[in-house]
């Protein structure tokens, strides 16, 4: 769930920052991202969603795995 809100954070950024002009870090002052760096954070955004996707697919099915073999053992 963690992966999922970081990758759609990383799409909606480049949003906030260059059309609606509010800085995604803000905590004791603000803090800009460089324009330059825009389309590779929402490159690697769009390309984090579905390997999280995966991720969590992979994990399920280890986890169906582990709970037949504990079933058919016992």
């Amino acid at each position: 769930m963690t992966l999922i809100a970081v990758s759609l954070a990383m799409v909606t950024a480049p949003v906030f920052e260059l059309l609606l002009k509010i800085p995604v870090w803000d905590l004791q002052r603000a803090y800009w991202a460089p324009a330059w760096l825009m389309p590779v954070v929402a490159l690697g955004s769009v390309q984090l969603f579905p390997v999280t996707l995966h991720f969590a697919r992979r994990t399920g099915r280890m986890h169906g795995r582990l709970a037949r073999k504990m079933l058919v053992s016992g």
